[in-house]
């Protein structure tokens, strides 16, 4: 379950498998184990939309939906598509009953059209490969889809009423956007998984996963190809070597930026080739190397795995 910092009603469940995404009821605050879904999007009531890209994709089938993200101020939920090399836009998403007014993407960002799926080679400033991870930026009205297939991550302006198949405002990672190779330094990404805006530090934290680190962008101005700040599970910006102290990182995946009451700031890192999340609590800015203040998922010393 992935739940929205912004409302806490929402509770989005992405299963890969189905190819689909679930909204369990989220009218109480404690869940209980194996709580079903009360509406779906991807597959219809009783299942049967296609989706897949071999199987002609539509504005209401998924492909291994990876990540969700809400904007309560419009109302507006994103799916990242991956499979379909697409990010879906829902808007006006729920009627008086609390079920979806419809089940169909009202917007898509990364294709031309609800029917295509392409990964150009070389990529585009509108084009996505493989998306996984999704931040939205309220403020600024902009998406931070981690592009993995293309090593960078894009900012997409997606003020509310914008038009399908934006072009991004900004790329991280690469210096032009037709570019998409691998890279390491302060500016280079491999892999990058997942995104997380800490709104109130102004930092974009990006899982540059094959580098077993995250890296830090200062958002309070956006450059394309700009250098990093900040770098969790190294202690440089030229290294990758993985580890299991509580300053090293295996393949991180997924991100969460919280603040918890009162104003404690955390980010929890999905470590993924240790078994583990990660927990760096930053009451302030962070430190480049820093190390973990708490860890999850594994028992005993920081470097046990399992």
């Amino acid at each position: 379950f992935v739940p929205s910092l912004f409302s806490h009603f929402l509770r989005v469940r992405a299963t890969d498998n189905a190819s689909r995404v679930e909204i369990p009821d989220g009218g109480v605050t404690i869940y209980t184990s194996a709580i079903p879904a009360f509406d779906i999007l991807g597959q219809g009531a009783a299942g049967g939309f296609s989706g897949q890209c071999n199987g002609g994709p539509s504005n209401a089938g998924f492909n291994n939906p990876y990540a969700v993200v809400y904007d309560s101020s419009n109302d507006r939920l994103f799916v990242s598509d991956t499979a379909n090399n697409r990010v879906l836009a829902f808007t006006n998403t729920y009627g008086g009953n609390g079920l979806f007014v419809d089940r169909e993407g009202d917007r898509v960002i990364g294709q031309a059209n609800f029917q295509s799926c392409d990964a150009p080679n070389p990529p585009t400033r509108s084009s996505l490969n493989g998306p996984r991870g999704l931040s939205y930026d309220s403020t600024n009205a902009r998406l931070f889809v981690a592009d993995t297939g293309n090593n960078r991550v894009l900012a997409f302006p997606v003020a509310n009423g914008f038009a399908s198949t934006p072009e991004a405002q900004y790329v991280l990672g690469q210096t032009t956007f037709d570019a998409s190779a691998a890279g390491l330094g302060s500016n280079g990404l491999n892999t990058p998984w997942g995104v997380a805006h800490a709104w109130n530090l102004s930092i974009l934290f990006v899982a540059d996963s094959a580098n077993n680190r995250v890296v830090g962008f200062s958002t309070t101005s956006l450059s394309d190809g700009m250098n990093a700040t900040t770098v969790l599970g190294q202690t440089d910006l030229v290294s990758n070597g993985l580890g299991t102290s509580l300053r090293q990182m295996s393949g991180p995946s997924g991100l969460l930026w919280v603040r918890d009451f009162p104003n404690v700031d955390r980010l929890y890192v999905s470590d993924r080739g240790n078994s583990r999340v990660l927990v760096f609590r930053m009451d302030s800015a962070p430190s480049n190397g820093m190390d973990a203040s708490a860890y999850l998922g594994v028992t005993g010393s920081p470097g046990a795995t399992q």
